[in-house]
């Protein structure tokens, strides 16, 4: 009975929020849930969703059924109404009152007043066919379910939150964005209310572009940070026969590059190879840049960063002008550095 005496209501909050022409094309009323079939021009907004559903689950009056005699319908039929009695609609029939609730033919079975039906949640609204639209809903027990499940994310949403802003330094950007999205995935599936999902997902959407925003700007700023060390490094050792330095820039080897960049501007004849570590992936980043001069003695970047790329416990690769190389074995950063440097002293026999 909840479920039935909830199609009535939503019949006539749809009527309210969308318009006059909104018209019932169809429903489906069985234990567990309601489905409700209307027409509908174009599809309907969140905003139009959450007054309805809000609307529905507001409505707490009495309800009063009254059979029709057969004189004036062939089958047996019955009249229902919400919060105003069938003898004052009788009484004054000129008046608008029919208007401000919902008034209906029914022949089935009814709850005696509509707080019975104790909650009303709308799980989704979705077209089906050409200017159709169809909304499921749950009442009662399974609405309070629905409801206490959207609790619950909202809790894993605020925990989510609460450890982005922790993380002032952005080291963990990406875990940060990987559960975003998961968790967006988990509600998006999830059987709960259709306005509180839109509001999570919405909230959610936004939170990652913020997250996007800052990693792009760490980007940024790990590229001239490690431009302007490189920068300073060359100027502290302009005659330095080979550079071999660690960066902070995580994984972003577009830093590493800029770093390199430098040392072919200012110390066109050094050899250089910078390494980054990365904790939050768990790996080490490295890019070597040498000079043609230095691949005539015998130091080549391909055969440089190959040789490191063992201790890393990764694969390289490159040409002797330029390599890269990246593996797991992130831990062991101060190893792999003097591995690097033992490895270009002997070439160059330094």
């Amino acid at each position: 009975m909840k479920n039935h005496s909830a199609t009535h209501a939503l019949n006539y909050c749809l009527l309210q929020v969308l318009g006059k022409d909104t018209d019932q094309k169809g429903s489906l009323v069985v234990l567990e849930k309601l489905r409700f079939d209307f027409n509908s021009k174009s599809a309907t907004t969140s905003e139009e969703i959450a007054k309805t559903d809000q609307m529905a689950r507001k409505i707490n009056v009495p309800l009063q059924l009254q059979s029709l005699l057969r004189v004036y319908v062939r089958f047996a039929v019955r009249v229902i109404s919400f919060g105003i009695t069938i003898e004052q609609l009788m009484e004054n029939p000129n008046d608008d009152d029919g208007e401000h609730t919902s008034v209906e033919f029914c022949g089935g079975t009814h709850l005696k007043r509509s707080g019975h039906i104790v909650d009303f949640v709308i799980i989704s609204e979705e077209g089906t066919t050409k200017g159709i639209r169809r909304i499921v809903a749950f009442t009662g027990n399974e609405a309070v379910k629905a409801s206490n499940r959207a609790n619950l994310y909202e809790k894993e949403i605020n925990a989510v939150k609460e450890t982005i802003d922790k993380d002032l330094t952005g080291e963990y950007l990406k875990n940060h964005i990987k559960e975003i999205i998961d968790l967006s995935d988990k509600i998006s599936h999830a059987t709960i209310s259709q306005v509180k999902k839109d509001e999570m997902r919405n909230f959610l959407k936004n939170l990652k572009k913020t997250l996007d925003d800052k990693e792009r700007s760490l980007k940024n700023a790990a590229i001239s940070t490690a431009a302007e060390k490189a920068k300073a490094l060359c100027l502290e050792n302009p005659n330095a026969s080979l550079i071999v330095q660690q960066l902070e820039a995580y994984n972003n080897t577009k830093a590493l590059h800029a770093a390199l960049k430098q040392v072919r501007v200012l110390n066109p004849d050094t050899p250089a190879m910078f390494l980054s570590v990365d904790a939050n992936s768990k790996k080490v980043f490295c890019l070597a840049s040498v000079p043609k001069s230095t691949i005539e003695k015998g130091l080549k970047a391909n055969e440089w960063v190959k040789h490191v790329s063992t201790i890393m416990n990764g694969k390289s690769g490159g040409k002797p002008e330029s390599a890269q190389a990246s593996g797991s074995n992130y831990e062991d950063k101060d190893q792999i550095i003097k591995f690097a440097l033992d490895f270009g002293k002997v070439k160059l026999q330094l």
